[in-house]
């Protein structure tokens, strides 16, 4: 009986589980990738910066302050050099069009008011993204992430600006090349304040800054040159995939904060460093002070007038 049925399915047996001869290759192969699925996304939720490119292994030099030191020294020493190439780039791609314009009148024809029209527009969305900027490091509570996405995106609007060549086309580009340039100075000022304590943070606050001039020095010379060689696209396009790199490259060597790479807070760290009391030290000593103080002190006789 069990010979003359072999050739036959078996009805009563789960689909795919029949005869273990004959699994399906589907159903080991669906498990797989959905366990794989699952596994990526728990990786990329968790991802919280605590291992950049460049930093050093917790493991190795946990446990002296001059290793501690070190690996703070090293992984803020990145993130700030990444601040200041990366919101360069941000003026590569926001300065981009005032160097373009002149061959984009050339080529296409755009009268002067339709060149200063989209110039006109393009302040008004930077001026509400910075908002946007803040509340989203906020809510997320990763500034490198607002910072290195933006900066992606700018590259992408500026290459999604050359596709086309009608104004309205542009005009919706260059809009949203402005929503999203504010991701570049709200996220920075995060860093600084999160990277630099007090004492310190005015002078590497006002070198940050310094990456202004650097992304308008350049700007001329890579815009101006390419358009004036290869065409105004193409000078468009440059600043654009500059973008799109340093975006990348911010993303896996910055760090948001000391905190979540294990090391101490900036104001604990100089205050190791310099053998000064740290913020909450300070906090502390404040609360046990104010105490003693009033323990000595006669009660306030109540006014007769009152």
């Amino acid at each position: 009986q069990v010979e003359g049925n072999a050739g036959a399915p078996h009805a009563s047996a789960p689909m795919g589980f029949a005869l273990s001869s004959g699994m399906p290759f589907f159903v080991p192969a669906a498990i797989a990738a959905a366990c794989a699925s699952s596994r990526s996304r728990q990786l990329f939720d968790r991802r919280k910066h605590s291992r950049p490119l460049f930093s050093t292994s917790p493991a190795a030099d946990a446990g002296t302050p001059s290793s501690t030191n070190r690996r703070f020294v090293l992984n803020r020493s990145i993130t700030f050099a990444g601040m200041m190439l990366g919101y360069a780039t941000y003026y590569l791609t926001r300065l981009s069009y005032s160097f373009v314009g002149p061959a984009m009148r050339n080529e296409l024809g755009l009268s002067i008011l339709q060149l200063g029209a989209l110039s006109s527009i393009f302040p008004l969305a930077y001026m509400n993204s910075k908002f946007i900027a803040g509340v989203l490091a906020d809510v997320l509570g990763s500034p490198v992430l607002i910072f290195s996405l933006g900066m992606m995106l700018t590259g992408v609007c500026n290459i999604g600006f050359t596709m086309g060549s009608t104004v309205p086309w542009f005009t919706f580009w260059w809009i949203l090349n402005g929503l999203v340039q504010g991701c570049g100075g709200t996220p920075c000022g995060k860093m600084l304040v999160n990277w630099y304590p007090t004492v310190t943070r005015g002078r590497w606050w006002s070198t940050w800054n310094a990456s202004t001039n650097i992304g308008g020095f350049l700007i001329p010379l890579i815009a101006g040159s390419i358009a004036a060689r290869y065409g105004w696209r193409w000078g468009m396009r440059a600043p654009g995939v500059i973008a799109l790199a340093m975006g990348v490259l911010c993303y896996f060597t910055m760090s948001d904060s000391p905190e979540k790479l294990g090391l101490p807070s900036a104001e604990d760290q100089h205050a190791a460093k310099t053998g000064g009391a740290s913020e909450s030290e300070e906090a502390t000593k404040k609360d046990v002070a104010e105490p003693k103080a009033n323990e000595g002190a006669e009660p306030k006789e109540e006014s007769k007038w009152q």
